[in-house]
């Protein structure tokens, strides 16, 4: 059972701002106090409330991860891998779900900014950069982008190298013959569908065949439901595609 500093502090005859500087700052109390305190500490199992230290020193230890959706499991597993290197240093982490990808992140941003967080992921590429640059350079607190191209912001960013991904993929199905190809985008407004489509069509450009060889059909990335639509819309068009490229999924169909 966890015991308040008050608690601490009258069984050690000392002062709740003793008790606090044994726990936060043990160098500057005298060994035989601090000594004295931490056994009782350790002895009513008291276990410090980060928010309450972070009132006193500044440092709340809190990490906030920004994602449009947790229906994707992307953004799932950025969560994971998040929280558990965070907490493997001592960190906490909030995870916001924002399910838009404009107005509402901008808005969650502003107040975080007002809050004693310790630093903010943003993932998702579906971020309207030139939105974003006028609320991300006012920030004073560290950000680190997830999914941006290096080269489109200055701010420290963490992203996929979709553009060799999809010129391996469709260099794949040139190879084997494919000469109509179906591709499965996401939405059109996200920066990542932008850099996979505009990969597509160079290759096929590099390769002297005809866009019009490309059948595209765009759904959404945290829906399943959307990608098997896309799907069957691309084997129910006149002279289909014979293999299909899903950039929702990351997957090849030959059909």
């Amino acid at each position: 059972m966890n015991a308040d500093i008050q608690a601490i502090a009258t069984r050690a005859g000392v002062s709740t701002a003793t008790v606090s500087r044994a726990i936060n700052h043990p160098g500057m109390v005298l060994p035989a106090t601090r000594d004295k305190i931490m056994a009782i500490v350790k002895e009513l199992d008291y276990a410090p409330n980060p928010f309450a230290h972070g009132l006193s020193t500044g440092k709340t230890k809190l990490i906030a991860l920004i994602v449009p959706t947790l229906n994707n499991t992307f953004f799932g597993q950025i969560v994971d891998g998040s929280q558990r290197f965070l907490i493997s240093e001592g960190f906490n982490l909030i995870i916001i779900s924002s399910h838009e990808y404009e107005k509402k992140d901008l808005s969650v941003i502003n107040s975080l900014d007002q809050r004693k967080i310790e630093g903010i992921i943003l993932s998702g590429s579906g971020f309207y950069t030139s939105e974003y640059k006028k609320i991300l350079g006012k920030i004073k607190i560290p950000l680190v982008i997830i999914e941006n191209l290096p080269d489109e912001t200055n701010i420290s960013s963490v992203y996929i190298d979709d553009i060799n991904g999809t010129t391996l993929a469709i260099e794949h199905l040139l190879s084997e013959g494919h000469k109509k190809i179906g591709i499965i985008a996401g939405n059109q407004q996200m920066i990542a569908t932008t850099r996979r489509l505009k990969s597509v069509k160079s290759i096929f450009k590099k390769h002297n065949m005809p866009l019009s060889s490309l059948k595209i059909v765009y759904g959404e990335y945290d829906s399943l439901k959307s990608g098997a639509k896309a799907f069957n819309k691309l084997k129910n068009v006149l002279n289909p595609p014979t293999a299909i490229f899903a950039l929702m999924i990351s997957s090849l169909w030959v059909l």
